[in-house]
């Protein structure tokens, strides 16, 4: 009788680990965190171009990229980051203005306010980063 027990308890106990990895392999974090790694991981690679030569137009490049990261992620935030999305959405579209500014006109000026609204842009991203921090 002893035995039956403890098979029973066993069995029981390999079916809730069975099911408890299931549940964590299927859980983890919210696609919003791999979408903002994503976003910082853009913003970073933004920060490193050096706008010498040729420069402009790999920001430009890049901004397409961030784009598609911050479109991403607004449709897997939804109405909980909505506003730190907004801001971020207000940021790439300063960023966008002067960039093509720069290109049209270079000057020290339209360099200066590219360079401005990268900073800017990757504040924005900071502050969901620290909205998201809870979550992720």
């Amino acid at each position: 009788m002893n035995h039956r027990r403890g098979r029973r308890a066993l069995a029981g106990l390999a079916i809730m680990t069975i099911l408890g990895a299931g549940t964590s392999a299927c859980g983890g974090d919210p696609a919003v965190c791999s979408d903002t790694d994503s976003l910082r991981s853009s913003i970073q690679d933004l920060q490193n171009i050096d706008i010498g030569q040729g420069g402009l137009a790999q920001l430009q490049k890049q901004l397409e990229a961030i784009r598609s990261d911050l479109q991403q992620l607004a449709d897997d935030a939804s109405d909980q980051y909505s506003s730190e999305v907004a801001a971020i959405r207000d940021a790439v579209d300063a960023l966008g203005a002067s960039l093509t500014a720069a290109v049209s006109t270079p000057s020290a000026a339209t360099l200066t306010a590219v360079r401005d609204d990268v900073k800017a842009l990757g504040s924005s991203v900071a502050r969901l980063g620290d909205a998201v921090s809870g979550t992720c």
